[in-house]
């Protein structure tokens, strides 16, 4: 088991991590028998911008994502997806105390509804869950994760992303609580 992995588990976030899989795989499953759609990955990058009383911190955050997509009707899309950040790479840091806000990686799920602008363009929201590693106090911390995108068409199976999200925390023992703004760009491959 990979030290990360076993470092999440042993802080009591096992609950969590099979309430996403297991919402993830329900998702999944019911969108494959309304209606055929099409799996998805794809690399993006992320600048995020983690704030609390205590500091900030700007990072800039390689992301892969893999997803499965379908469209229900002419002007509605719902996707659902898993998506892993292994490393975060330091743009600035500033903190009031010697606790950085510093993150090293994260995981989540997310649901991702959202309507046709155009026939190739899709604006969309995302509401997820997000596990974080904060190397300051070396803790994992699970937060909710909202956002507004849109995802244009490329090419039949390509498709270009931008997003901004907002995730909060709760409060974190020497952090405070929080927040990161979170922008990302990427592109989408998909199985068609």
């Amino acid at each position: 088991m990979p030290r990360h992995f076993a470092e999440t588990l042993t802080q009591g976030n096992q609950s969590m991590i099979k309430k996403i899989l297991f919402a993830t795989s329900l998702f999944t499953a019911s969108l494959s028998i309304a209606q055929a759609g099409a799996f998805y990955i794809g690399p993006s990058i992320n600048v995020i911008d983690v704030t609390s009383p205590n500091g900030s911190y700007r990072g800039l955050d390689p992301r892969i994502s893999f997803g499965y997509s379908d469209i229900f009707s002419s002007s509605t899309y719902l996707a659902g997806e898993i998506f892993t950040t292994p490393f975060s790479a330091v743009l600035s840091e500033n903190t009031s105390n010697s606790t950085s806000l510093k993150t090293s990686r994260n995981f989540g799920a997310s649901f991702i509804p959202g309507v046709f602008i155009s026939s190739d363009a899709i604006g969309y929201a995302r509401l997820g869950l997000i596990t974080t590693k904060f190397t300051g106090p070396s803790v994992y911390k699970t937060g909710a994760q909202f956002g507004v995108g849109l995802q244009a068409a490329l090419a039949p199976n390509w498709s270009l992303r931008s997003e901004y999200d907002f995730i909060t925390y709760g409060t974190i023992s020497q952090l405070g609580s929080p927040k990161t703004d979170q922008f990302t760009i990427g592109v989408l491959y998909h199985f068609i």
